[in-house]
C-alpha cells in the first residue's frame, strides 16, 4: 500500500482481494453456516416457498449460491436471514477472512463449499407427531409404488380429510426403500422454471443454471433414473383453479406436463401428489400415473381421535352419529371434539341435540372457503339445488331442476363432474342407480354462504 499525503492508495493486488482499509473499501464478502443456511431452510418450508422465491428478495443465482454455501455481500445474507424472520442472523455468518483484513498475515484459507450430507437425503418432510389409523392405505399406495411401479400415485380428497398427514407417515414409511425424500408445498409456487431448478439443486447439491423448462426436466428424468427418490408435491389444488374443476390456473398450466412426463417417461423413482382437487384426465395421461380418495377415517381409528381430545367417556352410539355426521374427517372431527368438551362438558348427545353443525366454527370457514373458492356460477347453482334436497338425488332429476333454472343449456354431467373433481358431492350407488348427495357439513355451508 503507497501514501500520499492523507490519501491512503491500495496496490492491486491488495484491491483485487476485496482489502477493507479504513473503510476505503467495503468489499466485506460473507457466507451462511451450514446450521444457518439450513434454519433458512426449515423456515422457507414452513412457508410454502421454493428455494428460488421471489420473497427472498434476491435474484435465482444469488440464492443459488447461498444454498451451496457460497460467499455473498454480507447485507445480501442478511437480507435472505430476515426475509423468514430470522433476527440473530449473526450467529450463523462465517466471514471470510482472507477478504476482510487489517493485516496481510491475518489471512486465513478460505473454506471449502458445504458438501452433500453423508446421510440420506431427507428435504422439506413435516413432522406429524400424532396419527390415527391409515393402515390399509399405507399399505395400498406401498404396494402400488414399491410393487406395482406406478411413478406417481395421486392423493385426493376434501380438505382436512388427511392427506398431508398420511404422506407424512409414507415418507417415514416408505424411506429404507428410497435414496432420499423431497418434500415440496405448492402454495406460493413459482414458475415451472424456477421450480425444477430448485428439485435439481435438491439433488445435486450445487447450483444449477437457468435453461428452458423441457431441458430441465430431462435433467429431473436422468437424475431421478440415477437414484430412487421419493417426491412430493403437497396441495397441487394451489395451481389449479380454472373455469371448471381439475383446470390449472393460467399461470400454471406448464405444471400439467410436469405430471405428464413424470408419468410417462421412465425412471425407478417414485412422486406422490396430494390435492384437494383432481386434475381433468390425471389418470388418462398415463398408464404410469394412479389416483386414490382418501376414504374417512375409520370408526374406531375416530374415537382414538375424540379420546386424545378430551372426550374420555362418551355414549358409543352417540359417537358412531357424530362420526358419520363429519363423514370421518379428522379435522372437522378435532375442531368438534374441542367445541363438545369446552362447550357441552364432553357430552356428545347434548350435542346432537342442536339443530346446527359446526354453525361458525373454524372448519367451516376456512376449510369449506377454499374449497369452494373457485365455483364458476352454474357450480354454485347446482350446489344450491342439492342442498335443498337432504335425501340423495338421481342425475334426471337434477337436469330437470337444473336445466330450468338456467337461462343457457349446459350439460348437467359436465356441471357434475366438475363438482366431483372439487370434492364436493357424494356419488352413491343405489339399487343399480346412481344418485348425487352433499356432506352435511357442506350443505349447511352452502344453504348459509352461497345461497343466501
Amino acid at each position: 500500500m503507497s501514501h500520499f499525503g492523507s490519501v491512503q492508495w491500495l496496490t492491486w493486488a491488495e484491491f483485487s482481494q476485496g482489502r477493507l482499509v479504513g473503510g476505503f473499501c467495503d468489499a466485506v464478502m460473507t457466507r451462511a453456516s451450514k446450521a444457518g443456511i439450513e434454519e433458512v431452510d426449515r423456515r422457507r418450508i414452513k412457508r410454502g416457498w421454493g428455494r428460488k422465491a421471489a420473497l427472498f428478495g434476491c435474484s435465482p443465482a444469488t440464492l443459488g449460491r447461498f444454498w451451496a454455501g457460497k460467499d455473498l455481500k454480507k447485507a445480501t445474507l442478511i437480507g435472505i436471514f430476515e426475509a423468514v424472520e430470522i433476527t440473530d442472523w449473526s450467529r450463523y455468518l462465517i466471514e471470510s477472512d482472507d477478504r476482510v483484513l487489517t493485516s496481510a498475515s491475518s489471512s486465513k484459507a478460505k473454506p471449502d463449499p458445504i458438501s452433500p450430507p453423508d446421510k440420506k437425503l431427507w428435504d422439506g418432510v413435516p413432522d406429524y407427531p400424532i396419527f390415527y389409523g391409515r393402515t390399509k392405505d399405507i399399505n395400498l399406495v406401498t404396494r402400488w409404488l414399491c410393487e406395482d411401479r406406478y411413478r406417481v400415485v395421486a392423493l385426493l380428497g376434501f380438505g382436512g380429510i388427511g392427506k398431508t398427514a398420511l404422506t407424512a407417515q409414507l415418507a417415514e414409511h416408505l424411506a429404507p426403500r428410497f435414496e432420499g425424500v423431497i418434500w415440496r408445498s405448492m402454495r406460493a409456487a413459482p414458475s415451472l422454471a424456477d421450480f425444477l431448478i430448485d428439485l435439481l439443486e435438491t439433488l445435486a447439491a450445487e447450483p444449477i443454471e437457468p435453461r428452458p423448462s423441457q431441458r430441465l426436466m430431462a435433467d429431473l428424468i436422468s437424475r431421478l433414473n440415477q437414484h430412487r427418490i421419493l417426491l412430493v408435491f403437497d396441495g397441487w389444488e394451489e395451481l389449479l383453479g380454472g373455469d371448471y374443476g381439475g383446470a390449472y390456473r393460467a399461470e400454471y398450466r406448464d405444471y400439467g406436463t410436469l405430471l405428464a412426463d413424470l408419468g410417462q417417461q421412465k425412471h425407478q423413482s417414485g412422486v406422490i401428489v396430494t390435492s384437494r382437487e383432481k386434475q381433468a384426465d390425471l389418470t388418462l395421461l398415463s398408464t404410469g400415473i394412479r389416483s386414490f380418495s382418501l376414504p374417512p377415517l375409520e370408526t374406531m381409528d375416530a374415537f382414538q381421535l375424540l379420546n386424545r381430545k378430551g372426550l374420555t367417556h362418551f355414549d358409543r352410539a352417540a359417537a358412531e352419529r357424530l362420526v358419520a355426521l363429519y363423514r370421518g374427517n379428522p379435522l372437522a372431527l378435532q375442531l368438534v371434539a374441542s367445541k363438545i368438551r369446552d362447550q357441552f362438558d364432553g357430552d356428545i348427545n347434548k350435542y346432537l341435540q342442536q339443530d346446527t353443525i359446526l354453525a361458525e366454527d373454524l372448519f367451516m370457514r376456512t376449510v369449506l372457503d377454499q374449497q369452494t373458492r373457485n365455483l364458476n356460477p352454474v357450480e354454485r347453482q347446482m350446489l344450491c339445488i342439492l342442498a335443498q334436497d337432504p335425501e340423495p338425488i338421481d342425475r334426471e332429476a337434477l337436469g330437470v331442476r337444473f336445466t330450468t333454472q338456467l337461462a343457457t343449456p349446459i350439460s348437467t354431467s359436465e356441471v357434475l363432474a366438475s363438482l366431483e373433481r372439487r370434492a364436493l358431492i357424494d356419488r352413491i350407488t343405489e339399487a343399480g342407480q346412481v344418485l348425487f348427495s352433499l356432506q352435511p357439513v357442506v350443505r349447511q355451508y352452502v344453504q348459509r354462504y352461497l345461497c343466501a
